[in-house]
């Protein structure tokens, strides 16, 4: 049995004295295990870091084994990523996103790509923290929670979604949301089509990424729960903390 695919290292653990059993979540085979022989050495464990792209072929004998991979290094986005932290957060919260939520052997091309364009991107926070949520959301779609942020349930219209209904993930209008505001879920600025993100600057998108990730996590957890899962993973937890500080000490200094 063998695969010859492409795809992004997801979690390592360390197996035996110098290699590692890597899960990579591939273009065409979805999230896929396997030992990569001497791995976790000093010579070139710094080449399998969890959000490297690699070139693998997986073999076993049969296909419900845990083979071995054989690989070579594309693109080593953490690498790139090194002196930013929020990048390697991100790299970390979406690897560990794949890992605990996506089921094994299940391809998915759309979170693949998307996962791939986002890491493009980690060079430029204003890029790739709006793909992030975009991402989370497909994510959402793909597990049975589609959130309608084009229209509003409530006018049938699509100007101006500001807000979510916890409850049905539907959207409401800015100018009808006013009797349940307290209730509702805000909707970043860049992911409605209608309300453009440009101008704003910076302590403001920051803001929007919060109310993003907030967003996403909200319904995250109430879908995860139908799979007896309660959590995201810590990774996912300690970039909403460095945001939600970042956007705090923003606030701090315009005061």
């Amino acid at each position: 049995m063998k695969y010859i695919d492409q795809g992004i290292i997801i979690h390592k653990i360390p197996y035996m004295e110098n290699d590692y059993i890597l899960s990579i979540f591939s273009e065409k085979n979805g999230i896929i295990k396997g030992v990569c022989k001497y791995a976790n050495t000093k010579k070139n464990k710094n080449n399998y870091e969890v959000g490297t792209l690699v070139d693998y072929i997986w073999s076993a004998k049969l296909e419900n084994n845990l083979g071995t991979f054989q690989m070579e290094v594309i693109k080593n986005y953490p690498a790139l990523a090194f002196n930013n932290l929020l990048a390697m957060l991100g790299i970390q919260s979406l690897c560990a996103v794949c890992y605990d939520i996506l089921p094994e052997r299940a391809e998915n091309t759309k979170l693949y790509h998307g996962l791939i364009t986002i890491f493009d991107n980690i060079h430029d926070d204003h890029i790739w923290l709006a793909l992030f949520i975009r991402w989370e959301i497909q994510l959402l779609a793909e597990l049975g929670q589609p959130l309608n942020t084009k229209e509003c349930a409530l006018s049938g219209k699509s100007d101006n979604i500001r807000y979510l209904s916890p409850k049905t993930g539907d959207g409401v209008s800015i100018n009808l949301a006013t009797p349940w505001i307290d209730k509702l879920l805000t909707v970043p600025y860049f992911i409605s089509n209608n309300l453009d993100d440009k101008i704003r600057a910076d302590c403001e998108y920051f803001q929007e990424v919060v109310y993003g990730l907030e967003l996403t996590e909200f319904f995250l957890i109430k879908t995860l729960q139908e799979y007896n899962k309660n959590n995201l993973p810590n990774a996912r937890k300690m970039l909403y903390s460095k945001l939600l500080k970042i956007k705090q000490e923003c606030n701090t200094s315009l005061s």
